[in-house]
């Protein structure tokens, strides 16, 4: 049985995704599972879907890279089959905001790595589930406006199954809720 997802939240309120609404966008971490890069390849021309990486290192870790991918409007089509097969493996985020792909992927490539008080720059897993839903509530305003950026929410899993965790940042205000995905 595949976990329920943000996607199951939105079918169950008969809300499925309609043309003109602010996009859908996951961050895959494609170094949870092998099958992640596989599906990403095999699909790759049904998918709008790019690389965090740039340059070499896009190249050499292509099978272990975050990616960024766009879910169709509609709730339908080989994006919201990966959301829907992949939630509750600790390998995607889901973001909405009124961006643009290019725009949103510019945004997260600068938060690939960051600087600890020693100075060292480290590789910064935001797209792990586990990772964001710890860390949001431990930032400073300033760190939540870099974070989120041009986001308006961002959904994780949540520790238990059927549940998710939805973070809005909003005129200054980390806003969080724990949903049902369960309809109970």
């Amino acid at each position: 049985m595949v976990a329920p997802g943000p996607a199951d939240l939105l079918n169950a309120h008969d809300h499925p995704m309609p043309e003109g609404t602010t996009p859908l966008y996951l961050v895959i971490d494609a170094a949870r599972d092998p099958a992640i890069f596989d599906y990403l390849l095999e699909h790759q021309d049904d998918l709008h879907l790019e690389c965090l990486y740039k340059g070499d290192s896009a190249h050499d870790l292509a099978e272990v890279a975050p990616y960024l991918m766009a879910l169709e409007a509609g709730g339908e089509g080989p994006a919201w089959r990966f959301l829907r097969q992949q939630w509750g493996r600790s390998c995607l985020i889901v973001l909405q905001g009124d961006v643009d792909f290019t725009t949103l992927r510019l945004h997260l490539r600068k938060l690939t790595f960051a600087r600890m008080p020693s100075g060292d720059m480290v590789l910064f897993r935001f797209y792990d589930p586990r990772v964001m839903r710890l860390i949001l509530p431990t930032c400073d305003p300033a760190q939540l406006d870099r974070l989120f950026g041009p986001v308006q929410q961002i959904w994780t899993e949540a520790p238990q199954a059927g549940e998710a965790e939805l973070f809005c940042w909003n005129n200054g205000i980390l806003h969080h809720s724990l949903i049902s995905l369960t309809g109970a």
